[in-house]
């Protein structure tokens, strides 16, 4: 990665990275949140984030579980929204939550 003026150049990339499926993209379509960490990965954007509460919360409901732990929850700060996406994501699973 090289940093160019107010950018980051990425180069010789791996694609399909963590047994992900490599596909086409164009070449003038802009790479997206494309960052990893080194618990192997991908930081989201926020409406990302926002679905995968949605998804924890509709398993939490569907299976029955009644409890869960938020750990490395920091990492919602890569989002771009730093402690606001933290703050964001365990009520947007909490509020959703069946507590029958």
């Amino acid at each position: 990665m090289e940093k160019e003026t107010d950018f980051f150049l990425l180069k010789d990339c791996k694609r399909g990275t963590f047994m992900t499926k490599a596909s086409d993209h164009s070449s003038k379509t802009p790479l997206y949140k494309l960052s990893d960490h080194v618990y192997k990965v991908f930081f989201r954007d926020l409406a990302l984030q926002d679905t995968l509460a949605d998804r924890i919360a509709d398993l939490m409901n569907r299976i029955g579980l009644s409890q869960i732990s938020f750990d490395r929850l920091e990492g919602c700060s890569y989002t771009g929204h730093d402690e606001y996406a933290i703050s964001r994501f365990a009520p947007r699973c909490y509020t959703q939550f069946n507590y029958n």
